[in-house]
């Protein structure tokens, strides 16, 4: 057998891979949304309005600031030292809290 029989053999094993896993792709989405409306429906209810931008801020504060603190004591040149990175890390940390607490809860 040649190189050449063994890249066209290769190819069309790599096609025929693709193939199967586009029908098998579609058949799981026909699936999901021809026969599970009803339990995507209830597990859909379960999400409700969460806590909102405004209440996520004031969580995202608090938990900032207790964060900082503890970074401060622990920090090795004590709190003057690391003041530099202490303000924008603060900052990092406020804006992930924020930001994930209004779209987890």
């Amino acid at each position: 057998m040649s190189e050449h029989d063994e890249q066209q053999k290769a190819a069309k094993m790599v096609l025929g891979l693709v193939v199967l896993v586009i029908f098998l792709a579609g058949l799981t989405v026909w699936g999901v949304t021809a026969l599970a409306p009803d339990f995507l429906a209830e597990a859909s209810a379960g999400f409700e309005t969460g806590i909102g931008l405004k209440t996520a801020a004031i969580a995202a504060m608090v938990v900032s600031v207790l964060i900082s603190i503890i970074f401060a004591i622990f920090s090795g040149d004590g709190f003057i030292g690391e003041l530099q990175f202490m303000i924008p890390g603060f900052f990092f940390f406020f804006l992930f809290f924020w930001l994930m607490l209004a779209w987890v809860f």
